[in-house]
C-alpha cells in the first residue's frame, strides 16, 4: 500500500475513534510530540476527515483510558484491511522523527492484537 493515509478516509466511526485512540498512545508513548509528528498527524486528520476527526482526536487526548484498555476495546473493531490502514498510518507517524521504544512495543503490541503480518516494511502490512 504505497500511501495508507490516503485510505483512512474510508474508514468508519469506530474505526475512525480507534485509529484516534492509537494515535493519542503513539504521541504519550514518548512524551514528546515533534514538529514532523503534529504535520503527520495533522495528514492523517485531513484525510479521515478533518473537523470531526479532530473531535475524536480531541476526545481520545482528554480520555483516562489506560493503554491496555485502549488496546482491548480495539481488539474487535474493524476488518483486516482496516487493521492494515490503521496500523500503516500509525507506522508513518512513528518514522515521522525515529520512533521510541515506546512506539515501537505499541506497534508490536497492535500487529500482534489484530494478527498482523509485519515483514521488514510494516507500511506493506
Amino acid at each position: 500500500m504505497s500511501n495508507v493515509r490516503e485510505c483512512t478516509s474510508g474508514l468508519d466511526a469506530s474505526e475512525k475513534e480507534a485509529l484516534a485512540k492509537l494515535i493519542r498512545l503513539m504521541a504519550r508513548s514518548d512524551g514528546d510530540l515533534s514538529a514532523e509528528e503534529r504535520t503527520k498527524i495533522d495528514s492523517i486528520a485531513i484525510d479521515a476527515g478533518s473537523d470531526s476527526f479532530w473531535k475524536l482526536l480531541d476526545a481520545a487526548a482528554a480520555s483516562e483510558d489506560s493503554q491496555e484498555t485502549i488496546l482491548e476495546q480495539i481488539a474487535s473493531i474493524g476488518t483486516s484491511d482496516c487493521h492494515e490502514i490503521i496500523y500503516g498510518a500509525l507506522y508513518e507517524l512513528s518514522i515521522a522523527e525515529a520512533g521510541g521504544e515506546g512506539e515501537n512495543e505499541l506497534l508490536e503490541q497492535i500487529a500482534t492484537g489484530w494478527n498482523l503480518s509485519i515483514g521488514d516494511d510494516p507500511s506493506d502490512a
